[in-house]
């Protein structure tokens, strides 16, 4: 370590977006969302997490480099 390192990485990383908050809805109409820290899958690989939801909106914590692959590559999103 040096006299000055951790800022001077805080100013490289503070536009990095990593994980961002997503507004999900349940895909049938009706069906209940599950419980808050629920993981949230892109095929087999576990991309984020449900943080918490009232009725059919939820918020999930999602990877956003790997949501955006996913997305690309047409995979379905699961939850629960």
């Amino acid at each position: 370590c040096y006299v000055g390192q951790e800022p001077t990485a805080r100013m490289h990383y503070r536009a990095l977006l990593r994980k961002c908050l997503l507004q999900i809805r349940p895909q049938d109409a009706g069906t209940a969302l599950p419980a808050a820290g629920t993981p949230i899958l892109a095929g087999t690989q576990e991309i984020g997490e449900l943080r918490g939801h009232c009725g059919d909106q939820g918020l999930a914590q999602c990877r956003l480099a790997e949501w955006q692959q996913a997305i690309a590559r047409g995979d379905p999103l699961w939850c629960g």
